[in-house]
């Protein structure tokens, strides 16, 4: 996973529903982790799910007294 704001927090969570509005739905099979530039994340062994959420559980300042946060790339690899 790539992003242009290293020091923001990330957790991988999976389900099997559609609906992003309900995140607690999903289990978080990758733990919260404060990403570099560029990171790499294990998902629990034995996930199987249709869905995947990126959650960005902390954003970092941007200078100017506001918070940011976004991922460039996602890839999956088995």
């Amino acid at each position: 996973m790539t992003t242009g704001q290293p020091g923001v927090q990330v957790q991988i969570r999976a389900g099997d529903s559609p609906d992003p509005a309900d995140a607690d739905a999903y289990q978080v099979v990758g733990a919260t982790k404060t990403m570099t530039s560029t990171d790499t994340f294990s998902i629990k062994a034995g996930t199987s799910a249709r869905y995947y959420i990126v959650w960005l559980t902390q954003l970092v300042p941007d200078g100017a007294g506001k918070f940011q946060g976004s991922i460039s790339e996602v890839t999956f690899r088995r």
